[in-house]
């Protein structure tokens, strides 16, 4: 991976959080006069709005990136549990639910959450439909060995069959043929 980007790359992963934070509840002017007021209150820094979406944009790729191979580790290293997945829900829920409730929140940010919302509700329900598209392939393979057993229970066996033409020789005389 590359060095730093920009000035705000080479700024220690605290200070970055915090104008990550800053970019999630404040107007971008909002975020630029405090990353440029002097410290304590900001860090001193003169840069642009556009360099601030260029950081914002770089470091969601990155937590997006690293997210997923840990999701990739998981998996690859046991399997998921139902326990994992509901956790992440939950945890999924509750910064949407932060990302909400945040002060200055966008129509644009609340109708990601929303989709967001939406199709982790679409994916719990083909989850469901496919527990029980499998539940119901399980029973139709029980009740198609059902079938074959109280069939092969009702047709004679070998060993019947030798029985009763045995019996019909004793009483008839003669073995049948089939």
């Amino acid at each position: 991976m590359p060095g730093p980007i920009g000035v705000l790359d080479r700024l220690s992963p605290e200070q970055q959080n915090q104008i990550l934070h800053w970019m999630d509840i404040y107007p971008d002017k909002s975020v630029l006069e405090k990353v440029a007021a002097p410290p304590p209150d900001g860090f001193g820094l003169a840069t642009h709005i556009t360099s601030l979406r260029r950081f914002q944009a770089r470091k969601q790729r990155d937590d997006a990136i690293e997210i997923l191979e840990m999701a990739r580790t998981a998996a690859s290293e046991s399997s998921v549990t139902e326990e994992f997945v509901a956790a992440s829900a939950r945890l999924l829920a509750e910064k949407a639910f932060e990302l909400i409730n945040s002060p200055g929140v966008k129509p644009k940010q609340f109708n990601a959450v929303a989709k967001w919302i939406t199709r982790l509700r679409d994916q719990e329900l083909k989850s469901e439909a496919l527990r029980l598209a499998r539940q119901r392939l399980s029973l139709e393979r029980r009740r198609a060995l059902f079938h074959a057993a109280l069939k092969e229970a009702q047709s004679p066996t070998e060993h019947q069959e030798t029985l009763i033409n045995a019996a019909r020789e004793r009483c008839f005389g003669t073995k049948c043929s089939e």
